[in-house]
């Protein structure tokens, strides 16, 4: 069997997987236990990661094929990774995506059923051609700024009535999620993180130390990357840990937007300071390399496996001021109360503006959703207050870009805790190079009543 088929039948299990894990976590376990060239590695993530983002294009697009889709869920899946090549990746010719999708499907003895997909794809293949970007049409599937997929009959909503479905189905996103982002920012915005949302999330590296060793050791080993200030985006990321220099923490992961959120905080050497939800740490390292390994931080997470990456990750970057705590972060210990001169809480959200990277979250999100992060948040703030020394700071901040989530959580905040006011807030939008955003408010607390 060729390598070919054989990294296709990895996606094919990938895809099935029905543990409810995380498909880049089931990723990241098989990686870890196969010996998988970094190009193959890449191919798999983009397949999977894309598949995952775009199913509501492909399913849309099969549907106008086919009366009924197959519920048998191989099937659906081997389907999917047949469309996904032939529409979104170029370096496969058809004949090669159809022929490993059929051979996929009889290798599970599912003989008819490979009959029913190869039908649909030499369809599809027939009916529709690569075009240099064309103008929004119900016959044009959009693919990436500079390419689109005409196709010979009508299979969209026409744009000009019905905009925000053509927009859902073309870039694969919930119709309520579209509605909402447009009547929020409009037509040009809107567009640009829909597009963005589907595009491969760079890794960005922070670098610690001797920014020329590491430039170095990167170059040595044909790893490609730019450098962004003091920061590494890696062109072709592969396994994190097999990167030079980790070992002996030169760098971490961490993008720029999270890092300004760091940033702002402005914490200095002796502080003491409150992670919470700090798991797996990279602000907590970055907080650390700021206070120049002198102070404290009390780095709290409810996860026992996430607080063993923060134990690993203290470890291997000599953090000696730093102090992992399993605990739920909502119920403090009465010895936190006004004990911190800074406070972060990272709330746990609906990652709305890190979709890129996290392709799943859009399909897990629904309005009820929101309003059940909005309880949490509300209640973590609430005990991050609690922890704030007077005349200290508390940051909140998000992955989203909801404003239940952030402006609505804030204000009500403000309005019960008159002790607290708001010195600095800003929104960023996921959109290149980062392609991560999200919301950062930074709260102070008065000295004194009405100080």
């Amino acid at each position: 069997m060729s390598s070919g088929m054989e990294f296709r039948r990895l996606v094919w299990e990938v895809l099935c997987d029905t543990s409810g894990k995380f498909r880049k976590d089931i990723l990241r376990e098989k990686f870890a236990k196969l010996n998988i060239p970094a190009f193959e590695k890449r191919f798999i993530s983009e397949m999977v990661h894309g598949i995952t983002r775009r199913k509501q294009t492909l399913e849309h697009i099969a549907r106008q094929y086919s009366k009924a889709l197959p519920k048998d869920i191989w099937v659906l899946n081997a389907l999917w990774m047949g469309l996904y090549q032939m529409l979104f990746m170029q370096s496969v010719p058809a004949y090669a995506i159809i022929d490993t999708t059929v051979e996929l499907l009889k290798e599970r003895k599912k003989h008819k059923e490979s009959g029913y997909v190869n039908a649909i794809l030499r369809r599809v293949q027939r009916e529709s051609h690569g075009v240099e970007n064309q103008k929004q049409s119900d016959d044009i599937l959009p693919i990436d700024l500079h390419r689109s997929i005409q196709f010979q009959t009508k299979v969209f909503p026409n744009p000009e009535k019905k905009l925000c479905e053509y927009w859902s189905i073309v870039y694969s996103y919930p119709l309520w999620i579209v509605n909402r982002w447009y009547e929020r920012w409009g037509k040009e915005d809107c567009q640009r993180i829909l597009e963005a949302g589907n595009s491969v999330a760079p890794v960005f590296l922070r670098v610690r130390k001797n920014f020329s060793e590491i430039e170095k050791a990167f170059t040595s080993q044909g790893i490609e990357f730019s450098v962004q200030g003091n920061f590494l985006q890696l062109l072709h990321p592969g396994r994190i840990e097999a990167l030079p220099l980790y070992q002996e923490g030169y760098w971490t992961v961490i993008g720029p937007s999270a890092a300004s959120f760091v940033e702002a905080m402005n914490p200095k050497p002796g502080m003491k300071i409150l992670d919470m939800c700090a798991a797996p740490g990279s602000k907590s390292a970055y907080i650390a390399d700021l206070l120049e390994n002198s102070g404290t931080i009390i780095a709290v997470d409810i996860s026992a496996e996430r607080i063993q990456s923060l134990e690993e990750n203290k470890i291997r970057l000599k953090i000696d001021c730093l102090q992992p705590v399993i605990m739920d972060a909502s119920c403090l210990p009465k010895e936190y109360t006004e004990s911190f001169d800074q406070v972060l809480l990272d709330a746990p959200c609906s990652n709305s503006a890190v979709l890129a990277k996290r392709g799943e979250a859009r399909w897990r999100l629904n309005s009820q959703n929101i309003q059940e992060l909005c309880h949490l948040q509300k209640k973590l703030l609430l005990s991050a207050a609690r922890a704030v020394k007077k005349g200290g700071t508390l940051v909140y901040c998000t992955c989203s870009l909801e404003p239940e989530e952030n402006q609505a959580v804030i204000q009500n905040f403000l309005e019960e805790n008159q002790e607290f006011v708001c010195e600095e807030k800003k929104q960023i939008f996921p959109l290149p190079p980062e392609l991560d955003g999200g919301s950062f408010f930074k709260l102070s607390r008065k000295n004194q009543e009405g100080a």
